[in-house]
């Protein structure tokens, strides 16, 4: 239990033998330290309750308070905020926590097993992965993870969009360009995929099929689209393996097709009276869920929108058992998401039942310049290249050292930095620095021991076990508002409590008592930042 949940229980408990209404109040951290541990302004909120002044309430509750084991001491300050001084072994107690749950450390029981499903990336199976995709890519990655840690049962899913014009077009692409490299002349699509990675798959037929497949594009049609999304699938899917990306399921937007889902959607929609006909296609009344005007799902020539096949998509996710989707789409989708919980609402769900997290874009900048230029695609950089640039862990870092919702400018020079100034560095190498530490100190830690933890006391170190306490809190958060930032920051914070607390204090001292204490301490840091770089996809390496 998180030690403000401790003292907020402490509260209730004073609040209930006083015979006091139970309301909502907080328990916070004060901006300062002097005014103590936690604060708490529940004498404020009693205020009108009890029609007496705040201050006269915190110090009926001060006297009862004073008297639980947990306070060094309690004070009142400024209006009526009760301010709580913990005892050091209070304190302990989370270190000694840590020691004992080591890996399960800041796993939580809140999502009480309830199924959640992640849809994330979903970039069309036409070509490399571009660093745009890299940022949604992490922060749908670090949610689901938090999710994971938070006690929810989590699908990771990525939607493959294998049913439109595009797979089409990549199809006639690739087409035009083995004929091209078997040395005939050709008129390529005005809107056709560039890059050398068409020319690659080319070439990979000619290898293979030398000229066997130079017949009409109708008569081998099929063949150059499985062969071409097959090819980009396969390239996607090693791109995200190398960036610590496993995604749990695959989902074929065709597959909605083959199995009827999407006209059966439709047709229920019908039903209940939100599909009208105009100018010989089919509209969706989104206007009656606040969209500013309805919209097409089936066209004139019968053909169905990636509308209709995106409200099919959704009303299977929640018909396959999931009780809270969570979509993550570019920021220039924002326009999309009304549309799609319309749909589910029309379809008797709840809007709530789907949270939709807008990632904006990032613009990558080397030696100050802009930097934009991608040697295999001819425009984007890739998420390949990225990687070969900074690294794995360094891109995840920076991916999501930013709020989601704002732009975000990634310097290449910074991510390769060896210095505080570069967060990914700064995290591992606190991890990197304890483990060597430990190996130092060659005490297997591992096996249980005494440890005299009450020889804990300094200032430094009684605040890099706070810090830990707040693991909890942190994950928390980020599965209720799913600001995947505060994990960068959490990090930051404890990486750099740990660089103070190292810088100030010998951890191998002559005292061996002292010594174990100590190294007790950071093998607690150690497997705190183990824990949230875990989530974030990061690894913890032990030599730097």
């Amino acid at each position: 239990m998180l030690l403000k949940e401790k003292i907020k229980n402490l509260i209730i408990e004073v609040l209930k033998n006083k015979k006091i209404e139970l309301i909502e109040f907080e328990v916070e951290k004060p901006k300062e330290e002097k005014f103590g541990d936690f604060s708490s302004n529940i004498a404020m909120k009693l205020a009108k309750i009890l029609r007496k002044s705040p201050r006269d309430i915190a110090n009926d509750l001060k006297e009862e308070l004073e008297k639980k084991d947990e306070f060094k001491k309690v004070e009142i300050a400024g209006a009526g905020f009760i301010n709580f001084y913990l005892k050091n072994d209070i304190i302990l107690g989370i270190l000694e926590e840590v020691l004992k749950t080591k890996d399960d450390f800041g796993k939580l029981e809140i999502g009480e097993n309830k199924k959640v499903m992640v849809e994330y990336i979903s970039a069309n199976p036409t070509g490399h992965l571009h660093v745009g995709h890299g940022r949604g890519a992490v922060v749908g990655d670090v949610i689901a993870n938090s999710l994971i840690a938070a006690g929810y049962d989590v699908l990771k899913e990525y939607y493959i969009n294998d049913a439109g014009k595009q797979i089409e077009n990549l199809s006639k692409s690739v087409y035009l360009r083995y004929k091209e490299v078997l040395g005939e002349k050709i008129d390529f699509l005005d809107n056709g995929y560039n890059g050398e990675y068409i020319y690659d798959i080319a070439r990979e037929i000619k290898d293979k099929y030398s000229g066997e497949k130079n017949k009409e594009f109708d008569s081998v049609k099929d063949f150059f689209t499985e062969y071409s999304l097959e090819w980009c699938l396969s390239s996607i899917k090693k791109d995200l393996n190398d960036f610590g990306i496993k995604f749990d399921n695959w989902f074929s937007e065709k597959s909605l097709y083959e199995d009827n889902k999407v006209l059966e959607t439709m047709k229920e929609l019908e039903e209940k009276k939100f599909i009208y006909e105009k100018d010989g296609a089919k509209w969706f009344k989104t206007t009656d869920f606040g969209d500013d005007k309805d919209r097409v799902v089936i066209r004139d020539n019968g053909t169905t929108t990636y509308y209709a096949s995106d409200i099919a998509y959704h009303e299977n996710k929640i018909k396959r058992g999931y009780t809270k989707l969570i979509d993550v789409w570019g920021a220039d989708h924002h326009g999309y998401v009304k549309r799609v919980k319309a749909s589910l609402e029309a379809l008797g769900y709840s809007e709530n039942d789907l949270d939709v997290i807008l990632v904006q874009i990032v613009n990558l900048y080397k030696d100050g310049q802009p930097f934009v230029m991608s040697k295999r695609t001819g425009n984007f950089i890739t998420l390949r290249e990225l990687m070969e640039e900074v690294g794995k862990d360094a891109a995840r870092i920076f991916f999501i050292m930013r709020s989601s919702d704002s732009q975000f400018d990634f310097d290449l020079e910074a991510a390769k930095e060896q210095s505080s100034s570069n967060p990914a560095y700064y995290i591992q190498y606190a991890h990197a620095r304890i483990c060597s530490i430990l190996d130092k100190a060659k005490i297997n830690l591992d096996k249980p021991r005494n440890y005299k933890l009450e020889l804990i006391k300094e200032d430094e170190e009684i605040k890099l076990i706070k810090k830990m306490d707040e693991l909890k809190e942190v994950i928390e958060l980020v599965s209720r508002n799913y600001e995947v930032h505060r994990l960068v920051k959490y990090s930051q914070e404890l990486a750099g409590l740990f660089h103070t607390f190292y810088n100030k204090h010998k951890v191998l001292t002559e005292d061996e008592e002292l010594t174990e204490a100590r190294l007790a301490l950071l093998l607690g840091v150690k497997i705190t930042l183990k824990n949230i770089l875990t989530i974030m996809g990061v690894s913890a390496p032990e030599r730097m």
